[in-house]
């Protein structure tokens, strides 16, 4: 049976994590342990009532169901699945002993470092979800922490494997594991554009202000970048930045963020893996339009690959030509297709939505970048 920990029982661990560990742990595949900071009943109710005073029914209906079958689980099978309060001292004692195999890092981005570092040489992969962190030095001394463990341990001895995971990079795995630089130019030569949209139209959700606060650059701009670092040299980001990128933000008025809810970011002389120069722009947001529209298109001189990752956030990868357009992968919701590669045993040789260390380093060194330069006082949509 393998043990995981999940810490941070909110929106991204409830409707994300909990359908797939529900499955594997009612199959006696798994023993649970969700942690968080106050009595689950509390936390569980404070969510609900947010969610309820936004007016979003089928939120509300959501949370509710998921709740309820976590309440439920845990006490009829204290043996498969356990609730720690790390505000008792006597709980925090006793999650401070546990080894486990795998852990999830689900909380605030601002205190993701806090709590991966906690788990070092007491469980054998511990998962962060993105970004990183939201300290970038913090973010660079862990790292420097692991390669100094490994290298200590030597290769041959076991040692913590830490990894910032993202589900929009899983959607594009497939696609990413079939190509290289090499056969991406064969079909559409070289890259001269990449433009995305992730915008959603549903706004900021009341219940979810405090994982957001950091504003929607720093949640969903990383998704972004994390799909197109197989393409490009991110580092180039930021060294041309200046000279050469343009940020537009805005804020819908009553917004339950004091940061942006919109962006629309343009930088044209960013580099790909060879050195060459191409343009990126896009949008993404919350509150904007009807319906979702979510893309990554990149141009190169005679073809495009298109991924529509759709209302529904299931779609599709294709190529595109003057006269052509051939499906390449379906692309499925991202924690799924992440989840199933890590608990089948794949996940190591097909690391599905798993980022290097240094590119999530990298990633939110470009978010600090960019949360530094914007005007935080946004005008009204």
């Amino acid at each position: 049976m393998i043990s995981v920990t999940v810490i941070g029982c909110g929106d991204a661990f409830i409707n994300r994590y909990w359908p797939t560990l529900e499955l594997l742990a009612n199959q006696g595949l798994i023993k649970l342990t969700v942690v968080d900071k106050g009595p689950l009943p509390s936390l569980i109710q404070s969510k609900l009532d947010l969610a309820d005073r936004s007016g979003e029914a089928s939120s509300v209906n959501d949370l509710t169901r998921h709740y309820q079958n976590l309440q439920q689980m845990l006490q009829d099978k204290p043996d498969t699945i356990a609730y720690f309060n790390v505000e008792n001292p006597e709980e925090r004692a006793l999650y401070l002993r546990l080894t486990q195999d795998i852990v999830f890092v689900l909380v605030p981005d601002n205190i993701h470092i806090k709590y991966a570092r906690e788990w070092l040489k007491r469980a054998v992969l511990v998962l962060v979800e993105k970004p990183y962190n939201r300290n970038v030095v913090e973010a660079q001394t862990f790292e420097q922490t692991l390669s100094e463990m490994v290298q200590a341990n030597g290769q041959d001895l076991p040692y913590t494997i830490v990894l910032c995971i993202d589900h929009y990079l899983a959607k594009i795995f497939n696609y990413i594991m079939r190509r290289d630089e090499e056969s991406l130019q064969a079909q559409i030569g070289v890259i001269k554009e990449i433009e995305f949209s992730i915008c959603e139209a549903g706004g900021v959700e009341p219940w979810r202000a405090q994982a957001l606060e950091a504003g929607m650059i720093y949640d969903m701009f990383c998704y972004l970048l994390a799909q197109i670092s197989p393409f490009v040299r991110l580092e180039t980001f930021l060294s041309t930045f200046d000279d050469h990128a343009r940020i537009q933000i805005a804020n819908h008025e009553d917004c339950p963020i004091r940061t942006e809810s919109y962006a629309n970011i343009l930088h044209t002389r960013l580099l790909d893996l060879s050195g060459r120069s191409l343009r990126l722009h896009g949008q993404l947001g919350k509150g904007i339009g009807k319906v979702d529209n979510k893309f990554l298109r990149i141009t190169g001189e005679h073809g495009t690959v298109f991924a529509d990752f759709g209302p529904s956030s299931t779609g599709q990868l294709g190529l595109q030509t003057d006269n052509h357009h051939a499906p390449l992968f379906q692309i499925g919701k991202g924690h799924p297709e992440m989840l199933d590669a890590i608990f089948s045993g794949r996940f190591m040789e097909e690391p599905v939505g798993g980022l290097r260390g240094e590119d999530a380093v990298r990633i939110l060194q470009i978010l600090g970048h960019i949360r530094g330069g914007v005007d935080n006082r946004a005008s009204c949509l």
